[in-house]
């Protein structure tokens, strides 16, 4: 379709971004309309998912995925990570913060000791005791 491959060549891939793809189908109109929207809703499903990545790492999941995504799968790549990307990375998720550390513990690998929380009216009470 773009003209540059030789007539017998059917094995030959190219990839296009996704901004290359919305101009494509749909011309300026793809790219003033379809890319910002699909850019939105990609950032509130992955906020909405994984948080912040200033409070956690698990967004770097999502950018590991876009990155990984963004020329082979052009405009249907955001949707792919708007329904089967978000099952998968909630899987990832349990596994890391529930069933691996079960397993850890049920093996007798994994840390029992909890660490200890002082607040912080009882670290006044200790000090004024010290002082009296």
């Amino acid at each position: 379709e773009i003209g540059i491959l030789a007539e017998e060549d059917d094995t030959t891939g190219i990839s296009f971004s996704p901004a290359a793809d919305a101009y494509h189908e749909e011309k300026w109109l793809g790219l003033m309309v379809l890319l910002p929207l699909d850019m939105f809703l990609l950032f509130l499903i992955c906020d909405t998912v994984a948080g912040s990545a200033k409070h956690a790492p698990w967004a770097f999941l999502w950018i590991i995925e876009v990155s990984h995504l963004a020329p082979e799968a052009g405009l249907q790549g955001c949707v792919y990570l708007f329904t089967y990307a978000v099952i998968s990375m909630l899987l990832v998720y349990w596994t890391t913060k529930v069933a691996g550390p079960f397993v850890m513990k049920t093996l007798g690998m994994g840390s029992t000791n909890q660490p200890k929380t002082v607040s912080s009216n009882t670290r006044a009470t200790r000090t004024l005791d010290t002082a009296t």
